[in-house]
């Protein structure tokens, strides 16, 4: 099959940019690949011409494309103003009111859609989208998971690059609850970050003894820190899926994330891992207190949430249902 991929900077650590990245080093070993560079490679004749993120594409180039184009949609956050506090919230505003209509445009001239969870379908208006599944590197499922020492102290993580959407006030608040039921708990929040937000998480995390901010790593590098940690939490207001729950789940780590978005979709809450209400600092900390105190409640969900991930969630599922999804347009 002849692939065209239109993307953008395929290996930024983002969400997408890191599904690129997996699905271009997958697709190219199995398929005819070439990432655009120019109007030009639109003349060749391709099977398909598949945009891997909605955000990247140029509307002014759909009129040379002549075979099936598939659209990527990873997040339904342009299509309604979602309040939460944030410094830089008058600007989410401004980019929100000029998103909305120019996606949804966009959008208009896909044949096929392609969503990673059935929550970002409905909100995006397109009920029928195809859903491929995230996945994560069998490589990374089939690692051995490292013991953890009996003398560490509790700790927790949280990954994710957009520090105040994934729930930094929140954590903030319930962590400083915990630390009075667990003072030796520690919590590590690890992403990429804009200068103006990280600046006011950095002053707020200096406020809190054992609370660090870690910026700037590579997908690659954040792994370790999964093995390092007690319990990971993602406690965000809204969620299109949550890639980084998938690995934290892989590497053995039991995860607390909020009801919202996609989240339900991976999370069944007591099996495999726990969902909390958003914005609920009080029920993040009782949570959290209940799981780091109570270690005997963790095992056999950590094991559920290995098999959740090697039985729906690796990276052989990406490609699988992205490949049918080709085929039915070709």
């Amino acid at each position: 099959m002849n692939i065209l991929y239109l993307t953008h900077r395929p290996g930024f650590g983002t969400g997408s940019g890191v599904y690129a990245r997996q699905v271009i080093n997958a697709m190219v070993k199995r398929h005819h690949v070439r990432l655009y560079t120019s109007p030009a490679d639109l003349d060749s004749p391709w099977d398909v011409v598949h945009v891997l993120d909605l955000k990247h594409f140029d509307p002014r180039v759909r009129a040379r494309i002549t075979c099936p184009l598939l659209i990527d949609v990873h997040d339904y956050y342009w299509t309604q103003f979602y309040p939460f506090f944030t410094p830089d919230l008058p600007v989410r505003w401004l980019l929100q009111r000029y998103r909305q209509p120019r996606y949804a445009r966009i959008l208009q001239q896909a044949d096929g859609v392609i969503v990673h969870s059935r929550y970002v379908a409905k909100a995006i208006g397109y009920p029928a989208a195809h859903q491929v599944r995230l996945g994560v590197d069998p490589a990374v499922l089939d690692a051995p998971l490292k013991q953890r020492l009996a003398d560490t102290p509790p700790w927790i993580i949280s990954v994710g690059r957009d520090y105040f959407r994934k729930g930094f006030i929140p954590l903030w608040q319930a962590f400083r609850e915990v630390k009075k039921a667990i003072p030796a708990a520690r919590l590590t929040i690890i992403g990429r970050e804009f200068f103006h937000t990280r600046f006011v998480a950095k002053m707020l995390a200096a406020m809190t003894p054992q609370m660090e901010i870690i910026n700037g790593l590579l997908p690659a590098e954040v792994i370790p820190w999964y093995h390092r940690a007690s319990l990971f939490v993602l406690p965000s207001h809204i969620e299109a899926f949550g890639m980084t729950i998938l690995e934290a789940m892989s590497a053995g780590v039991p995860v607390v994330a909020t009801r919202v978005g996609g989240i339900p979709e991976i999370i069944e809450s007591g099996k495999n891992g726990w969902l909390v209400p958003p914005n609920n600092p009080e029920a993040l900390s009782r949570q959290i207190i209940t799981l780091l105190q109570q270690v005997n409640l963790v095992e056999p969900v950590i094991h559920a949430a290995r098999q959740t991930v090697r039985q729906q969630f690796t990276l052989d599922h990406t490609i699988t249902d992205l490949e049918k999804v080709y085929k039915a347009y070709t």
